[in-house]
């Protein structure tokens, strides 16, 4: 059914209630889409598309506000728009919904004020749908456009307003998600400053294992770099001196990992043996099974 076709059949609730059933059907689809999106050009992807499609416009457009200005990132639609053109917040009706915090709905683009009608001439817009994202603080806006007169009903509106609303957390999910990886990558870099500079070997091991090491660590085990300890089983990596190798060997491939404080010597791939203080100090088991932090003193 075309937009012209639903919004004017007076007819059949039936037929009606038929199709807002498919369309919220869409709608939950979408929304389970923007809960995985992690990044900006996903969210407008998906957006774009869903908007045209739930309301059955000829086109769509994403808008962000960028200061004063709207920005008109992405779009979707039967011809080109307007996609990465800014116009003054005060001047484009993306930038009224957002002021106003609330939708427009205009069936004659050219009898409304409101419109800059020298910006839609070059285009095939007649009408048009315009709802905030974020409505108690608009951050964007989504536009639906129609090349022939039309004036959709409330439930179109509404559909394209829940959109909307769901843009918006999904935003706001993109956000905290890069402030996460800013801060984990922070703390990454740290903790990788830290163990190049430490002056003690440090193994983090899991079910026997060795998963990280440090320079240290490999400078002591006679191995050329921390990148080639990786991998290689615990019990193998650190060789006992006088060919005992049980207290290292005792907890290697277990889930439970007990902790270990001894005075052991141990010898190097180059063959050298030196006594070291090693440690070997259990992880949470729910969060890393069998996993261990070791430190190697000489």
């Amino acid at each position: 059914m075309t937009m012209a076709e639903s919004d004017s059949f007076k007819g059949s609730s039936r037929e009606t209630a038929l199709w807002y059933g498919r369309a919220m059907e869409h709608l939950v689809e979408v929304v389970l889409e923007l809960s995985h999106a992690r990044d900006l050009a996903t969210i407008m992807a998906i957006v774009k598309r869903a908007a045209r499609s739930l309301t059955g416009a000829d086109g769509a457009t994403f808008v962000l506000r960028d200061g004063d200005q709207c920005h008109y990132a992405d779009e979707d639609a039967i011809s080109p728009l307007w996609k990465g053109l800014r116009f003054p917040m005060s001047a484009c009706i993306s930038g009224w919904s957002m002021l106003n915090r609330q939708s427009a709905v205009i069936e004659d683009i050219y009898a409304d004020p409101r419109i800059p009608a020298d910006a839609y001439r070059p285009t095939f817009v007649k009408s048009l749908v315009m709802v905030p994202i974020r409505r108690a603080d608009p951050v964007g806006a989504i536009g639906s456009y129609w090349a022939q007169h039309c004036r959709p009903g409330p439930e179109r509106v509404k559909l394209l307003q829940a959109l909307a609303d769901t843009t918006a957390v999904a935003l706001d999910n993109v956000r905290l998600y890069a402030e996460l990886e800013k801060r984990v990558g922070e703390r990454t870099s740290e903790l990788e400053t830290i163990l190049a500079n430490i002056q003690a070997g440090v193994l983090f091991v899991v079910e026997g294992q060795i998963v990280r090491a440090n320079p240290k660590a490999a400078e002591l085990l006679g191995i050329d770099s921390a990148s080639v300890l990786v991998g290689m089983p615990i019990g193998l990596s650190l060789r006992s001196a006088a060919g005992d190798i049980s207290l290292l060997e005792a907890d290697s491939g277990t889930a439970l990992v007990k902790a270990l404080d001894a005075e052991l010597q141990l010898e190097s791939r180059h063959g050298t043996s030196f006594w070291a203080h090693v440690i070997r100090q259990p992880l949470d088991p729910l969060i890393y099974p069998g996993g261990a932090i070791w430190l190697i003193e000489n």
